[in-house]
């Protein structure tokens, strides 16, 4: 028997239950999912904007950290068009 057969026996021997399906344990894994995702986004905007312009201003920062993850969607989507820093993050 491999590792995983063992373990997801022991698993039904426990009589373990699905953490989605937790309704305290469910939702904290969604909302670290999504918060992921987020700094996923925040990461790679950050490193295409610094691509473009260089050093970031600290207002820059700012306002990419506070962003919505609709404003990190249309930014991200701007930084290919946009010639001026101030023109993506409007």
């Amino acid at each position: 028997m491999g590792i995983e057969e063992a373990v997801n026996e022991r698993m039904e021997e426990a009589g373990t239950i699905h953490l989605m399906d937790n309704k305290v344990v469910g939702p904290l894994i969604l909302q670290a999912e999504q918060k992921g995702r987020r700094d996923g986004k925040v990461n790679l905007l950050l490193e295409l904007l610094t691509e473009k312009s260089g050093v970031l201003p600290g207002w820059a920062l700012d306002r990419v950290h506070a962003a919505s993850a609709a404003e990190l969607q249309t930014w991200a989507k701007r930084v290919l068009q946009s010639m001026a820093l101030e023109d993506t993050l409007r």
